[in-house]
């Protein structure tokens, strides 16, 4: 394991994406279904999860409304791309905990 010199950036030897803690940055929305976790909604590439992000990407929110107009009207998050229900977020969590572990 290594650090990136105090940005919150961890990076284990084979795992396939780094998680950092940036509260910074602009968060990008992935589909939780998506293999791997790299194209956000908007394009964006990415081979980091940031947990730590306080802003959403603009663009992101756009095509996740775009492709599921009531997303905010429903009871229980759906996935914009099939409409079926999203993970848990336990369920989600331990699918960062595999991507960031080798």
């Amino acid at each position: 394991m290594t650090t990136d010199g105090g940005t919150g950036s961890v990076q284990l030897a084979s795992a396939s994406l780094r998680l950092t803690a940036d509260s910074d940055e602009i968060a990008h929305l992935v589909c939780c279904r998506d293999q791997p976790w790299r194209v956000a909604f908007c394009g964006f590439e990415s081979d980091t999860i940031n947990m730590a992000a306080e802003h959403v990407c603009g663009m992101c929110v756009a095509e996740v409304e775009r492709l599921l107009p009531d997303v905010y009207e429903q009871p229980s998050p759906r996935c914009p791309k099939d409409r079926r229900l999203c993970p848990t977020l336990f369920e989600v969590e331990k699918r960062v905990m595999r991507e960031v572990s080798p």
